[in-house]
């Protein structure tokens, strides 16, 4: 048998076509690598915004109710302190409340009567009872058949 010859010049254009061909892979993977990079960064920094806006507001939030609870407590404190000591707050007095303006008038203007005015010791809406009626009994024909 002989052995086939190799031309040269066709295995170095051989070569020379897998050498641009890898080539192109090695920078459509490059590429790409870029474009992935670039998407992971983008969702890295819109979940770093995301959890920033997220503690702003769990920290307004507890601020908030911290405020409050304090508030809660320095007035329940004092209500102590007032028991402890044997006094009590001071309620407003009556001459107090008259400096408001009043919201409803103390006496009702008068409505016209559309009821009787009701006996003492009536309830009021109290529905007046009936006689029940008093149907006669008839046998039905199962019963006149039985009997």
């Amino acid at each position: 048998m002989t052995k086939p010859t190799v031309n040269t010049e066709v295995l170095e254009r051989l070569l020379g076509h897998l050498n641009d061909a890898s080539q192109r892979i090695a920078k459509e993977l490059d590429s790409q690598a870029k474009q992935i990079d670039h998407t992971i960064r983008a969702f890295v920094d819109q979940g770093e915004k995301v959890t920033a806006r997220l503690i702003k507001t769990v920290e307004t939030e507890m601020r908030s109710q911290l405020d409050s609870l304090q508030r809660e407590v320095e007035r329940l404190a004092g209500k102590v302190n007032a028991v402890v000591s044997g006094t009590t707050p001071p309620k407003p007095s009556p001459a107090a409340k008259a400096t408001h303006p009043a919201t409803k008038p103390a006496v009702k203007a008068a409505r016209p009567a559309t009821k009787p005015a009701a006996k003492p010791g009536v309830r009021a809406g109290a529905a007046k009872k009936t006689a029940a009626r008093k149907t006669t009994a008839r046998k039905t024909t199962a019963k006149r058949t039985a009997a």
